[in-house]
């Protein structure tokens, strides 16, 4: 969780720069403020490197990750398509710049990811 925290805590602010810079450096729009918020909260439904579900699995008699990420994937799926839905109902959204994805925006995040589920394979 330790590793998770880096993980998520910095992961907003990092996708919000990348979003700023691809804007030479002004200010996020509402709508991608919006996106990055939701999408962000939308992890902590499924995602097994969220403090929030380690807390769920350890204060929950008998909760089992499984059963919560069964349950936690849909929800956030749901939450997503309906943000898609109010953003694209938003005529400024046209105007919105995405996230540029590039490998090396995405190498240290998957090595944190990789090690995190290496560590957990190791010492249950």
């Amino acid at each position: 969780h330790l590793i998770a925290s880096v993980l998520n805590i910095s992961a907003a602010l990092i996708v919000g720069d990348r979003l700023a810079h691809a804007r030479q450096h002004q200010p996020l729009q509402p709508e991608q403020g919006m996106v990055l918020l939701r999408a962000f909260s939308a992890c902590a439904f499924w995602s097994p490197f969220f403090a929030a579900m380690g807390l769920t699995l350890l204060s929950a008699p008998g909760a089992q990750l499984i059963t919560l990420v069964l349950f936690g994937l849909p929800l956030a799926l749901v939450a997503l398509l309906f943000s898609a839905w109010e953003i694209r109902r938003n005529p400024a959204a046209k105007n919105a710049i995405g996230y540029p994805l590039r490998w090396s925006s995405l190498w240290m995040p998957l090595v944190l990811a990789v090690l995190v589920i290496v560590s957990h394979w190791i010492w249950p």
